[in-house]
């Protein structure tokens, strides 16, 4: 009889041992390793059986169900010994985790729905809950699902509801990429026979749940509200549907509440609906919480900004820095020098993305990289698609001067030459650049007044200070200097009109070494 613990791979004619490369073996203490090791180097599925040479696939839980034999899933081995099935058999029968398990009306019979994990399967025990696909409600058919890994750790402790309500609430805090992965985890480990919940289900009892849990979460918000103060921000838009509506959000330094959102399309958009609404708001909030309100730049909302500073003495009404700057850039954007080359920049853009052939040879120039495109919404996006130009200046000149375009029948068409001409113009990349170095400093502010990861008051007042030494220093020829006065004169009456505000001041004042060189 063949010792349990004593067998040993065979080495291959020029002396290689499968087994004594650590490569092809887990840092475990799983038994199963003294009797396998993976195939492939890097391929966690595939491990061969060192005594009949079998390769499984499943990782090492399905080498020690073929040691042990009698799983539907897998032969067993033909060299196994009685001491190896035991051992195999005692693991896995210690580190067994029951799942749930469905009962069909019609035979009644019950069928344990087999979960496959991957890698080392050394997971606690769970009790069994017994789920009814039809008859059984929407959570728990739900929470049935949910036996995911927090974390890429397995659950260690009992199902219970508390505890996969709580999981539930776990993804709802996490990114849409991790409660997509998440998603797709918990349906492999569950394995067939899942019965996803209804329709009905999902937009009542399910959304209901959701809702609760998210609701649940505004204490930790109302937390730092009380200890910090909050800004209420107010965000207005229509809907496909020619809906108005208006939302209102929460930004304190746990981060942005949405609060509510209010159909207003039957009102008049006047200084005094905006400011009546926006109170209601600060008072379900607490008017000692709310330090300063921000809406966008337009004059009833500036109107409204300034009856509720009437009303409320200690509250501050902020226009949107982010909003400031894009209507800085759009004027600049107007200017002779810089409206005509970013007019031909989206002639070439639109001519290139509208033509498959073209736009696969300038892929292909770019090593598979795409040009920006300006978006009707934001005049910043304008001085991107210059910035990406000018980026594949190169590969572009070369598009237009190649066999692939010169034997395209476009180049014959009138619209075709004027963008080759542009493309190999001189004047319109030196116009480009000019663009960029008026254009590039404002974009660092917009970038950082847009951002959510850190406060922004500090940093934008600031980062503008430096934007403007920045675009002064970029044009130092006397040539240059009418065009300098422009760019300056639309920078200061747009921030001093809009953003001349006492909180930026104190920004500056309470952080000190974004203004004075420490």
């Amino acid at each position: 009889m063949e010792s349990a613990g004593s067998v040993a791979a065979p080495a291959n004619a020029d002396g290689y041992d499968p087994m004594a490369d650590p490569k092809r073996r887990a840092k475990s203490n799983d038994p199963g390793w003294k009797y396998g090791y993976w195939t492939e180097i890097g391929n966690r599925e595939k491990v061969t059986c060192i005594l009949c040479k079998t390769v499984t696939t499943g990782g090492i839980k399905r080498l020690k169900e073929h040691l042990v034999g009698g799983y539907a899933d897998t032969t067993m081995c033909s060299q196994t010994t009685t001491e190896i099935r035991k051992e195999m058999k005692a693991y896995l029968d210690k580190n067994k985790r029951n799942r749930p398990i469905f009962i069909d009306d019609d035979d009644n019979d019950d069928r344990q729905q087999q979960q496959r994990g991957r890698g080392q399967e050394q997971q606690d025990s769970e009790e069994v809950e017994i789920v009814h696909p039809s008859s059984g409600t929407a959570a728990k058919r739900s929470r049935a699902a949910f036996q995911y890994r927090t974390a890429g750790q397995p659950s260690k402790t009992p199902t219970s509801t508390a505890k996969e309500a709580g999981k539930v609430a776990t993804m709802l805090r996490r990114t849409p990429e991790q409660v997509f992965q998440i998603a797709c985890e918990a349906t492999a480990q569950y394995g067939s026979g899942y019965v996803p919940p209804t329709m009905h289900e999902v937009r009542e009892p399910l959304l209901r749940e959701c809702v609760k849990d998210v609701s649940n979460m505004r204490a930790a918000h109302e937390l730092a509200w009380k200890n910090y103060g909050c800004t209420l921000m107010s965000d207005g838009w229509t809907d496909r549907r020619g809906h108005h509506l208006i939302n209102f959000l929460v930004n304190s330094p746990e981060g942005t509440y949405f609060l509510e959102s209010v159909d207003a399309s039957a009102e008049k958009h006047d200084a005094l609906l905006l400011a009546d609404l926006l109170e209601k708001r600060i008072d379900s909030i607490g008017r000692d919480k709310v330090v300063q309100v921000v809406t966008d730049n337009g004059a009833n909302y500036k109107a409204a900004g300034e009856l509720l500073m009437q009303r409320i003495p200690t509250l501050f009404w902020s226009p949107c820095a982010a909003h400031c700057l894009d209507l800085m850039l759009e004027d600049i954007g107007k200017l002779r020098e810089f409206e005509k080359p970013i007019k031909q920049a989206k002639q070439i853009t639109t001519f290139i993305y509208r033509h498959g052939r073209i736009l696969a040879a300038m892929r292909e120039k770019t090593g598979g990289m795409d040009l920006v495109r300006p978006a009707a919404t934001r005049f910043a996006t304008c001085f991107l698609t210059l910035k990406s130009l000018h980026k594949h200046r190169d590969a572009l000149r070369g598009l237009f001067v190649s066999d692939i375009w010169n034997y395209n029948k476009l180049a014959k068409t009138q619209a075709g030459k004027n963008v080759c001409d542009i493309v190999l113009a001189k004047v319109f990349w030196s116009s480009i650049e000019d663009c960029l170095r008026a254009s590039a400093p404002l974009l660092i502010v917009l970038r950082a007044a847009d951002g959510d990861e850190k406060p922004a008051m500090a940093e934008v007042a600031a980062l503008m200070n430096v934007a403007k030494e920045k675009i002064k220093l970029s044009f130092p020829t006397q040539n240059k200097q009418a065009l300098l006065n422009k760019i300056t004169h639309i920078i200061e009456r747009r921030w001093e009109d809009q953003m001349n505000h006492p909180l930026y001041g104190a920004a500056l004042y309470l952080n000190p070494g974004k203004f004075f060189a420490i």
